[in-house]
Formats: C-alpha cells, structure tokens, sequence
C-alpha cells in the first residue's frame, strides 16, 4: 500500500471510531428496507456504473452507456436521498433539505421524481411541489454564483432577470411552504422501493441507413397509455430524423394492435400484409401491416 492509502484508511478507522455511538443509534433507526435500499444504490454507484464503457455508439455517437447509467444514478440517488429525508428529518423540514440538495445537484431530475412522487399520490402533492419549487430557486441562485464568480461583468445583466424569477419564485415557494405547513397530517410517501430504476413513460427505438429509417420499438408505460405519450414519441422521431436528413420512415406492426391507428393519424401510409410475421406467447403466428411515410412530401 502507499503512504496515501495508510494514511487515508487511519482517518477512516479513527473517524469511525469517534463516532461509534452516533452510528450505533443511526442503525437502530433504520429498517430493513433502509440498508437494501442503501445497498441497491451502492451496487447501482459503485459496481455497475464504473464498468460501463465511456464511449459513444450508434449514429451520430448518440449512445453513450456511461452518461446514460450516470442518470440512473443520479435520479435514484435523489429517490433515496427524498426517502432518508423524509423519514430521519420529518416532513416539516424534510422537503427544505431536499429541495437545497436537488436543486445543487439537478433540478430537472429532482422534477422528475417528485413530480412522479405527487402523481402516484394525490395526498404527497403539496411536499411534491414544495420540493420542486425550493430546488428551481436554488438552481437560480447556483448559476448567479457560477456566472458572477467566472464572469463578474454580467453580474449587471442578469441580476434584474434572475433577481425578478428569485422573488416570484421565493412568494410561490412561501405560498406553498404555508399549505404544507397547514396540513394536520402529512402522510409518508408510498414506493415500493426508494432506489427504484423505472422512471421513463417510454420510449422509441429507430434504426437508420443511409437516408431511409425504420421504428423498430415504439413502447409506453400501460399506466399512460392514451394520454398522448407514444404520439408525442412518434411526432419526436420523426423530427429528429428529418433534422438528420433521414427521407423515408418505415415500420412493421401486428395487424391487431391499436397502435395502427397511430400511425395512420401522423401520416404513415399502408403499404403490404406479411403473413405471419410476429409469433404470440401463445406460440401463434400473427400478420404485420408494413406502413411507410415520406418525410421530402
């Protein structure tokens, strides 16, 4: 070992040494759920994450599998860091600590899951908002110090802009904090699993040559199905393909799927049958309608 590790590794044992009483109470507190949570997360950090190549794949060096798995880390990591909140600190001075910590480390995602968090519980909304609203004026503060430390002339520029959205936005979060603190009884939220991965309403999955591509997988969560999600995918698709010089999308779907008249609706076109093209789990073969659209018309 080197000097460094020695020396690194006796200010760990010593620190954990001088708080031995603290962490004794602190794992009496936790429960079950609490360390498989903890360890999910740390398998998620440290076991995956670093084996995950670095690179970019794909057209275009889209797909970087690294950055992806760095969000899944970050949005569980602010899953856990909400369930440890909530239940260490309470629900009064939860939601303060998690919006200063969202909003330094990433507002959009700490959006995602409290906005999730609010929609799965009708009764969590108000802490759901509380949170959400505390992390946006941290951000706005964050990028006033960032821009004033490495710029300090526009300072004078974005004081009025970012002072302006800080006091509105500080007046909403106030407005907000008073309803929360209002509530008699501020129930716990309600996850299965506070590391939990899903998060995506869906996705789609295209694949292109040359000037032509294909919709291989357009997929949505069954709990948004027919709110718009996978239309709102498929009208993405097909601008990012047009922004890549892509002339012509096609795709193949079961003959029985409700799916067709999505397609139909943003303007593919029927183009043949192909008899049993798709096998069932039930070990039967299905048709597929091959439908196609022209981006250049």
């Amino acid at each position: 070992m080197t000097a460094v590790t020695l020396f690194t590794l006796a200010i760990t044992t010593t620190t954990l040494l001088y708080f031995k009483p603290e962490l004794r109470g602190l794992t009496q507190r936790m429960t079950r759920r609490d360390l498989v949570s903890i360890l999910q997360f740390l398998v998620l950090t440290f076991i995956i994450l670093p084996i995950l190549p670095n690179q970019n794949y794909g057209p275009y060096g889209a797909f970087n599998p690294y950055h992806v798995w760095m969000m899944v880390v970050l949005i569980s990591g602010l899953s856990l860091a909400g369930y440890i909140a909530l239940n260490w600190t309470g629900h009064r001075y939860g939601p303060v600590l998690l919006g200063f910590l969202g909003g330094l480390v990433s507002s959009t995602a700490t959006t995602l899951a409290y906005a999730r968090l609010g929609k799965n519980n009708e009764n969590m909304q108000h802490l759901s908002a509380a949170v959400i609203l505390i992390a946006s004026q941290v951000v706005l503060l964050r990028l006033l110090v960032i821009s004033t430390l490495l710029s300090p002339a526009l300072l004078s520029s974005l004081l009025l802009p970012m002072g302006a959205g800080l006091v509105l936005g500080v007046a909403t979060t106030l407005l907000g904090w008073k309803r929360l603190r209002s509530s008699a009884d501020l129930p716990k939220p309600d996850s299965s699993n506070p590391t939990e991965i899903p998060a995506a309403l869906g996705f789609a999955l295209v694949r292109s040559v040359l000037d032509e591509c294909e919709l291989l997988l357009l997929a949505v969560d069954p709990a948004w199905r027919g709110r718009g999600v996978g239309e709102a995918l498929l009208r993405d698709s097909l601008r990012t393909a047009r922004r890549r010089g892509i002339t012509s999308m096609n795709l193949e779907v079961r003959a029985s799927n409700n799916a067709v008249y999505l397609y139909e609706k943003t303007g593919f076109e029927y183009v043949h049958r192909r008899p049993g093209y798709y096998r069932g789990n039930d070990g039967q073969l299905y048709d597929a309608l091959s439908f196609r659209i022209d981006m250049l018309a």
